[in-house]
């Protein structure tokens, strides 16, 4: 079950007023206790719940109310309360979502697209601290990767360029954030088959698993420059099944 606590870049909940406007810093869209009340509901029937949390003031509520279902219901299962994007968690908040063993999602497109619209709200510091990786490795939390597709663009390796580079259409932002191609790959490979409780049956090339896996006209690895932004595999097989091209036998 998804909850939404904020808005997106433009209306996502923050510690500090708006640089375009500063009498606004973004929306909640629950009450705490309302949503406390709706997490369990879910969490009690045995499903387990992400809820959208993009700013630093909603992240810092929502891990409040994650504390709080924990603290009520001892014993769910880990994984079971997921932190979806955390786009402006700071180190405090990252530490305090490791402790609580709170998952957290993160998607590079969506700084690479929208920088430039981020910066005219946020300012050019927010905006360099978005989606921080190398933090929240460094820091051993549960961490796995996607596109957000169709918000963020959608491209093989372009959310994996992204986090290696951190390159933006308006340049690069928050250089220390990057991680390397290996850890980025590892995001959006076997920490997210993690994520999802499926490691036994995806993420690896391995006997017993699905046989997901693509081919390339260049090792991925070695892309020099941008080519790694716009490399698409050649063919793409889903449980052992060729699925791109559908022409080749």
């Amino acid at each position: 079950m998804k909850f939404g606590l904020d808005g997106g870049l433009e209306a996502g909940a923050t510690e500090e007023p708006y640089a375009c406007d500063h009498a606004f810093s973004g929306t909640l869209i629950w009450e705490p206790d309302a949503l406390v009340e709706a997490v369990e509901a879910v969490v009690r029937r045995g499903r387990r719940v992400g809820t959208h949390a993009y700013g630093d003031r909603a992240v810092r509520v929502l891990l409040d109310v994650y504390e709080r279902v924990l603290a009520r219901n001892p014993g769910l299962p880990a994984g079971t309360l997921v932190m979806e994007h955390g786009g402006l968690a700071g180190p405090e908040q990252r530490a305090r979502a490791v402790a609580l063993g709170i998952p957290v999602t993160i998607q590079q497109p969506l700084l690479h697209d929208t920088a430039e619209v981020e910066e005219g709200f946020w300012g050019p510091e927010r905006v360099a601290r978005l989606f921080p990786a190398r933090g929240w490795l460094d820091l051993g939390a549960e961490v796995s990767a996607g596109s957000d597709f169709p918000v963020g663009q959608f491209g093989a390796m372009r959310p994996v360029w992204g986090m290696t580079t951190r390159q933006t259409v308006i340049g690069v932002k928050g250089p220390e954030h990057a991680i390397s191609y290996d850890e980025a790959l590892a995001l959006h490979t076997t920490h997210a088959a993690r994520l999802l409780g499926e490691e036994h049956l995806r993420g690896t090339l391995t006997p017993g698993r699905y046989a997901d896996l693509t081919l390339w006209d260049q090792d991925p690895a070695h892309c020099p420059g941008d080519t790694l932004r716009d490399l698409n595999p050649t063919h793409t097989f889903v449980g052992g099944r060729l699925v791109t091209p559908t022409d080749v036998r």
